[in-house]
This record gives C-alpha cells, structure tokens and sequence, in this order.
C-alpha cells in the first residue's frame, strides 16, 4: 500500500478511527514494508501498535494446498515472497512511538500478548492456515465492537476459506470491502 488515500488506505484508517473509543491495543500481522503499519500509526493516537511478521517472505512451512488452488494464486504466492527485513520496517516507522515488533512465525511469536485484548486488528497473511491462526488468536481477544480487517480475502482462495471456516458458527457476517479487503465487526464476547 502505497498511498494513504487509497480505497483499502482509507478503510483502514476509518476502521482505525471508528475503534478508538475501546480499550485494547492494535495489531498487524503481515507487515511486509510497514506501509499499511505507517498509516495505523498516523490515526492511532497513543495506543500501542503490535506489529508481526517473519521479515524473510512467507513461510514455506505454512503453505496448504488452497494457498494455490487458482492461477491467480499461484502467480502472486511463493516461499520468501513478500520479504521486507525488520531494519527496513523499523526504519520506515522509526518516527513513531509504542509500535512492537514480533519477527517469526505466528502464532508461536504472540505467546507475549496472550493476556492482551484488541481493538483493531489488520491482516494481510495471504495464506489459509497463518490467517487461520490469527483469527482463532485475535478473535477470542477482541472488544466488542473492535474491527479486524484481512486483505486479500476475494482474491487469495486461502484467506477466504479461512475466514468463510472460522466465522460459519459466528454472529458476525463477513463483509467485502474495497480493494480485496473484507471487515468484520465483533458483535458480543
């Protein structure tokens, strides 16, 4: 994400801003170059930003046959794609305050925030069993009325599925928004 006033920049900083008033800290997991992760900081006030990725391109070791069930897929997913080293986000954000870096393979780096409860959560994971994870992770931990976002949900058949699964028996209904993106607001805990 380049632009900030992008279709998918500007959801992210209305789902931002539109959580504010809840308590909990925000997340991205899937950080590639901290584009997206810079934006969360402009409109984040003084709330902590969790920040997770292995900063060596996706992992081989998660990849499921979904992940490239489409040529679309196949042509945008590979093991290390989307590598971005850790100096280079923390560069890119090193202007911003309480923004935590967790380098390595989710779910295992997020044993540190177990006890935390969110308000935002960004994902942009692009394979089925990593976004899985996340949500089986975030979900339990999220405010009422926090909002995760995913990118990449209509077009990375892995994320869809991942989503369509762990939502069948929620009360939250997946909704498509722009730019490939999907949001869902959490209704009760």
């Amino acid at each position: 994400m380049s632009k900030s006033n992008s279709p998918r920049a500007r959801d992210i900083i209305a789902a931002v801003a539109e959580t504010q008033h809840l308590e909990g800290d925000l997340v991205e997991a899937g950080v590639y170059r901290g584009n997206s992760a810079k934006i969360i900081c402009e409109v984040k006030g003084g709330k902590p930003l969790h920040l997770f990725d292995t900063f060596e391109g996706l992992p081989g070791s998660m990849f499921e046959p979904i992940d490239s069930s489409t040529k679309e897929a196949r042509r945008q997913l590979s093991p290390g794609k989307y590598m971005a080293s850790l100096l280079e986000v923390k560069e890119n954000l090193k202007q911003h305050k309480d923004v935590f870096y967790y380098p390595g393979i989710f779910p295992e780096t997020a044993k540190p925030l177990k006890n935390k409860t969110f308000a935002f959560v960004h994902l942009d994971l692009d394979l089925y069993r990593s976004t899985l994870e996340a949500l089986k992770f975030f979900y339990s931990r999220l405010n009422v009325e926090g909002i995760i976002i995913s990118h990449n949900y209509t077009n990375m058949p892995g994320v869809k599925r991942a989503f369509e699964e762990f939502f069948k028996d929620k009360p939250e209904k997946i909704k498509e928004i722009s730019s490939t993106q999907c949001l869902i607001k959490k209704l009760r805990s």
